[in-house]
C-alpha cells in the first residue's frame, strides 16, 4: 500500500472497481469529500474511517496507518468488524422473518412436498 491515507484509499477504491460516487454513497458523504481524502486534503473522521474499512473489507488501522495485512492487530480488528456486520445482518433477517406472515396452511407455498399437484386441462 502507498504511504498516505489518500493513496491507500485510492488504491482500495480502484481495486474494488468503485467510483468516488460509489464510495461516497456507501459512506454517507459527497464525492468531493472522497476526492479530498484521496488527494490528502482532509482525513476521514473515525466514523467514516470505520465505514470505509467495512466497505473495503479491511481495518481502519490499515487505512490510517498502512498496517500490514499480516499484522495480527489489524487482522483482529478487521475480523471483529466483519463479525459485527454479520451480527447486524442476522438481526435484520430475524426482524424480517418475524414481520413476514407465514403462508396459509394448504397453500403450495407452505407445502413441503416438492411434487406438483394435478395438472389442469388446457
Amino acid at each position: 500500500m502507498t504511504g498516505t491515507i489518500g493513496g491507500r484509499l485510492l488504491a482500495l477504491r480502484e481495486e474494488a472497481s468503485l467510483t468516488q460516487y460509489d464510495v461516497a454513497k456507501e459512506v454517507g458523504v459527497t464525492s468531493t469529500t472522497v476526492s479530498n481524502w484521496e488527494r490528502d486534503l482532509h482525513e476521514p473522521e473515525p466514523p467514516h474511517l470505520r465505514a470505509l474499512a467495512r466497505l473495503f473489507g479491511t481495518s481502519p488501522r490499515r487505512i490510517r496507518d498502512g498496517a500490514s495485512a499480516s499484522d495480527p492487530h489489524a487482522e483482529l480488528e478487521a475480523i471483529t468488524d466483519q463479525l459485527a456486520r454479520l451480527q447486524e445482518r442476522v438481526n435484520e433477517l430475524r426482524q424480517l422473518i418475524q414481520a413476514t406472515p407465514e403462508p396459509p396452511r394448504g397453500s403450495d407455498l407452505a407445502s413441503d412436498d416438492p411434487t406438483p399437484g394435478p395438472q389442469q386441462p388446457l
